[in-house]
């Protein structure tokens, strides 16, 4: 018997609802359309299907039997059907951020991991700056969404800043450095040492100039690097002394590498957050904001815990 699945269709919503009309104006029918669809379903069949009256219809015996098994069939399809929608209409769209160094290493990647499942459709792209005042630019340009930055930057009236999360710093050195282990140590005995930091132009370089600047204690740069991670390669090797933020360093280091207890407080940084005003953004750009404005809700990402690569975050 080949009946056409359009028929059983009808006669699901006819029987859920006990009603042609209501079963007409749910699939955009007209009435009578529905009753003779009925009538050669019931043909096709054999048998009465409905009992019809004043008040509307009801199953008969044979009606009752056949809707237990075509209201499952339908359900099924229709559920596979919208399922099968949302997949065509799921949100499309691309967020680009302009990141720090150390922003993605401590606090951006277990946001990062959670909106990526919730928003599968969304490209986000990430772009490392050396500087803020480089991810400040380009954000002014248009050429990323938001900026993630590693200290609070002056900003133009169309954009506003928040801060997300204070940076801490450790002083480092390698295991050749016994003098310098293990003791409180003023930052002016620093200047003794080879002295290895990142480049000039990057917001880092500039605070620790004004840290020691601000204890009169000259700063000199014996050896700029790239990236932290570079700097912990030198620092392993013996090339010198850095200071870097904790991200960068953490306890399973302490076997190649070796803390320094510097006398003089640290300058208080703060990675920030910085968006234009003057742009209106789609629903998934609030919600990676809403996200990121609730950082203390994510657990740092465990990978910091190990130091890798910023490439090796980058490739995940």
């Amino acid at each position: 018997m080949n009946i056409n699945y359009e028929y059983y269709k009808i006669f699901y919503y006819a029987a859920t609802y006990a009603s042609f009309s209501q079963a007409a104006e749910k699939l955009n029918m007209n009435q009578p359309n529905v009753s003779r669809t009925m009538r050669k379903l019931e043909n096709e069949l054999g048998c009465v299907l409905f009992v019809r009256s004043n008040k509307g219809v009801a199953l008969s015996e044979e009606g009752e039997r056949l809707y237990e098994h075509i209201s499952a069939a339908v359900e099924q399809i229709e559920a596979a059907e919208s399922e099968i929608r949302k997949a065509h209409q799921q949100e499309r769209g691309h967020l680009s951020i302009g990141i720090s160094e150390l922003s993605i290493r401590v606090h951006l990647m277990p946001i990062l991991v959670e909106y990526r499942d919730k928003h599968p459709g969304i490209d986000v792209r990430l772009t490392i700056y050396n500087s803020n005042t480089q991810s400040i630019s380009a954000l002014r340009k248009g050429e990323i969404d938001l900026a993630i930055i590693s200290s609070e930057e002056n900003i133009s009236a169309n954009m506003r800043q928040y801060k997300l999360t204070r940076s801490n710093f450790t002083a480092i050195c390698g295991r050749q450095y016994t003098d310098l282990i293990d003791h409180p140590v003023h930052l002016a005995e620093l200047t003794k040492y080879p002295f290895i930091t990142i480049g000039k132009t990057t917001s880092f370089y500039r605070e620790m100039k004004k840290y020691f600047e601000e204890y009169n204690v000259p700063f000199k740069a014996d050896v700029e690097m790239a990236s932290f991670d570079q700097m912990n390669n030198l620092i392993f090797d013996g090339m010198g002394i850095a200071i870097v933020p904790d991200g960068f360093y953490n306890e399973k280091l302490n076997a190649i590498m070796k803390k320094i207890n510097i006398v003089e407080p640290f300058p208080v940084m703060y990675t920030c957050y910085v968006k234009r005003t003057d742009l209106a953004q789609p629903k998934y750009y609030h919600d990676f904001e809403t996200m990121l404005l609730n950082y203390q809700n994510y657990q740092p990402s465990a990978l910091s815990n190990s130091v890798p690569s910023i490439k090796e975050y980058i490739s995940k």
